[in-house]
């Protein structure tokens, strides 16, 4: 049963309360796990720990305390909920590094990045590190990072931990996330059947030695793919979501032809997906397609090295307090070296 907004509804509690729910996500809290299963239809599959595996972002967390409410999305509740009056309080953070931080981690640019720790920088000078306790940030990353820094955690071990864990869990889910996006790619615009292709794309996340578990429906209508990419973002996509999304593509353009696939390019959300499909429907060669999106490959994951960098040189600067006007030149230059193809 869905809850009764009470009778005078604050914007800024029910931002609070999002603020609050992913902030115990992100400590494992198990009613959290709860909510988020019941209510995010991208994770109401998934296990408690592929749940907490999983990169949910902010505005996903607002979705699901709106449908908590009863509503379908979070722009329904604010419709509902009356306007602040001007001048109410703004909270002990800067209102565009509310903004910056609000961002998932693939929908900054360099700059805006480079930005969000520039102010970061000027909130550590004006209170500390531990005035982050309340700040919530949709890049799990980086809010491991503050976490480490207001326990005191020494920089150099700081900067080990969030390399290991760029090294070993990120950046291969990025970069495995695209080959995959190439494999299906390929793979549709040949003609290998459905079947084919998810077992191609298991081999990616399965190493098979398992008997198959159950698994969801496979999305079979244009209408059913619409959905699915409106769920969950690619970037926070899981590799069996990845698979379910190309064979369920595959088992509409054996009924309907390729042509059936067009619409769903306006309904990609990354920009590395879009392209994906407009090559998939175009004429080019199997090695053109290949060429084309192993590039753009490279191109992407040099951005996302260059930004995981910056959250460790990041991090080290609001340890050593670094001075705000030291951060834009201090983060460039120290990834200069990472912006030319090696």
């Amino acid at each position: 049963m869905s809850k009764q907004l009470p009778p005078q509804p604050n914007l800024r509690h029910l931002k609070t309360q999002a603020k609050s729910l992913l902030k115990s996500l992100q400590n494992g809290d198990p009613e959290a796990v709860e909510r988020i299963k019941l209510f995010l239809p991208r994770l109401s599959k998934s296990s408690e720990a592929e749940i907490l595996e999983a990169d949910v972002s902010l505005r996903e967390v607002q979705h699901v305390i709106a449908r908590e409410y009863g509503l379908k999305n979070w722009e329904m509740l604010q419709a509902l909920v009356p306007p602040e009056p001007k001048g109410g309080a703004s909270g002990a953070y800067s209102p565009r590094l509310l903004e910056l931080a609000s961002r998932r981690f693939d929908e900054y640019t360099e700059d805006e990045f480079v930005e969000l720790w520039v102010e970061l920088s000027r909130q550590t000078h004006a209170g500390g590190l531990l005035s982050f306790m309340d700040l919530v940030v949709a890049t799990p990353h980086i809010t491991e990072g503050l976490r480490l820094a207001m326990d005191r955690t020494e920089p150099d071990l700081v900067w080990d931990i969030l390399d290991t864990r760029q090294r070993i869990m990120l950046y291969p889910r990025e970069e495995t996330r695209r080959r995959m996006t190439i494999e299906a790619v390929v793979s549709i615009h040949q003609g290998d059947s459905p079947r084919i292709l998810e077992h191609k794309l298991t081999c990616f996340y399965i190493d098979g030695t398992e008997p198959p578990k159950d698994k969801d429906p496979l999305p079979t209508s244009l209408n059913d793919l619409q959905i699915r990419l409106q769920e969950a973002p690619y970037c926070q996509m899981t590799f069996e979501q990845i698979a379910d999304l190309f064979t369920g593509m595959a088992l509409l353009r054996d009924r309907q032809g390729m042509d059936a696939l067009a619409p769903l390019i306006e309904h990609a959300d990354h920009p590395y997906l879009k392209r994906g499909l407009e090559l998939m429907l175009s004429e080019q060669s199997r090695q053109e397609v290949i060429g084309i999106l192993e590039g753009r490959m490279d191109v992407e994951l040099r951005e996302v090295k260059i930004r995981y960098k910056m959250v460790l040189l990041g991090m080290e600067a609001l340890q050593t307090r670094k001075k705000p006007e030291e951060m834009t030149s201090f983060l460039r230059e120290q990834t200069a070296d990472l912006r030319s193809p090696e």
